[in-house]
């Protein structure tokens, strides 16, 4: 049963970074040093915003990893079973024990076990998925088992809580980005006297402490302060910019505290400048464009040279991927299911339809031409033509956007329009003490 669990352990895990650098573009790791636990006992926690993926970005960073599943999930046997086999610990909730009392005696001391064996754990500590960007309350489930490991060992183990936030650009799209940032270990030794004074006291202080580490690496604002949120998303678009460089990311982080300090000190200029960017995507959507278009407007001879060249390789990548690439998207929209789980589904479907289609069409390509080479190389430029012709997909529209509004004399004056006016909302926010 230990070899199955090891073979299929490290099989999803392979899977798993294969599907996600195919399905995200750029991944940004800030600290990944510390993703290097090299045998330290380790609660690995992360904000939750895009279900099975957050747990499935963090995880794969590190080797074996044990990790906390909703009990209601291991109801049914074989799910249970899988779960089991990848190392999930079944945790009870209200809504899985039909009104009797929560028993998760038996969750402490496996993971006291495993950590005292130096495993790494991963929680989510909100212990729900809510695709904001903001931290939920935490529970205080993580700090407990850390603390209960620690002193069932004499605080001896060294056992370290390690934060991560979890940004993407898209939750949901292919080819999207990502930034992970990895904060510094929490140790949980650190937290001894406090233990043994009050273990409850304890446990609500290094909570606490979780909670502002872990909301230092996201972008986060109160629930009273979506209206922030919402501004900030909004500048993001219209400086052109994603959050998910180091450097993108302390850009947003910075204005999150500009605008809630603007709120809190002159609400007339913090309604003011709402109003403004509310007015200008109103009037950019009734005109039918987008920033990219304002930014860049101007085609250029290479561009037109560019797709002209790369054209075929479209064609070859779009007709050899069209049905493992569309049939993710297809059931993604067809399964009625909380959004949230959507880039989940994808990924589970992408790797099933790419091992199922591709294999089918490489067998076709052998039985077809009856030679080893010919097949091998049609095997190799699968992938890479399926990118190609997908970034092709998506820099086309955007050129053929380009050319209409190079011979509409209306849509380039309202280009021009529109892009000073953004100019001048950028003056606005950057002049914003």
């Amino acid at each position: 049963m230990q070899l199955i669990s090891f073979l299929a352990f490290n099989l999803v895990r392979t899977l798993v970074k294969i599907s996600f650098a195919l399905f995200h573009k750029n991944e940004v790791i800030k600290n990944e040093k510390y993703f290097k636990l090299n045998g330290h006992p380790t609660i690995l926690v992360s904000n939750h915003p895009n279900t099975m993926v957050d747990v499935f970005h963090v995880a794969k960073k590190v080797g074996s990893i044990s990790f906390l599943a909703n009990a209601g999930l291991f109801k049914n046997k074989y799910i249970g079973k899988i779960l089991r086999i990848l190392h999930g610990v079944p945790v009870e909730r209200p809504q899985d024990v039909q009104g009797r009392m929560i028993d998760n005696k038996n969750v402490f001391k496996e993971c006291d076990d495993f950590l005292a064996d130096g495993g790494c754990l991963y929680i989510a500590p909100e212990g729900s998925s809510y695709v904001e960007r903001r931290l939920r309350r935490i529970k205080s489930g993580t700090a407990r088992i850390g603390l209960s490991a620690e002193n069932n060992n004499n605080f001896s183990l060294g056992v370290q809580i390690l934060p991560v936030g979890v940004t993407y650009s898209n939750y949901y799209g292919f080819r999207s980005d990502i930034f992970i940032n990895v904060g510094d270990p929490i140790l949980i030794k650190d937290y001894q006297n406090a233990y043994q004074t009050d273990n409850f006291k304890a446990s609500k202080l290094l909570t606490s402490d979780l909670s502002r580490k872990m909301k230092n690496l996201i972008l986060h604002t109160e629930k009273e302060d979506d209206d922030v949120d919402e501004m900030v998303i909004s500048i993001e678009q219209i400086l052109n910019y994603s959050p998910t460089t180091v450097e993108n990311f302390q850009k947003s982080k910075d204005l999150i505290a500009k605008l809630i300090t603007v709120k809190n000190t002159d609400e007339t200029l913090f309604e003011t400048l709402k109003k403004q960017i509310k007015g200008f995507f109103e009037e950019l959507n009734s005109h039918k464009l987008n920033i990219k278009l304002l930014v860049d407007s101007k085609v250029s001879f290479g561009e037109i040279l560019k797709t002209v060249l790369l054209f075929p390789i479209f064609l070859w990548g779009f007709i050899n991927n069209i049905v493992p690439f569309l049939f993710p998207a297809i059931i993604s929209k067809k399964i009625k299911i909380y959004h949230g789980y959507i880039a989940t589904i994808k990924i589970v479907v992408g790797i099933f339809s790419f091992f199922v289609f591709y294999p089918l069409q490489i067998n076709w390509i052998h039985n077809y031409f009856d030679n080893r080479w010919i097949t091998l190389l049609y095997a190799l430029l699968l992938i890479p033509t399926g990118l190609i012709a997908w970034d092709f997909a998506q820099n086309w529209r955007h050129t053929w956007r380009k050319i209409l509004i190079s011979v509409d004399k209306n849509k380039k004056s309202s280009v021009v329009l529109l892009d000073s006016k953004r100019k001048s909302l950028i003056q606005t926010i950057n002049s914003v003490k």
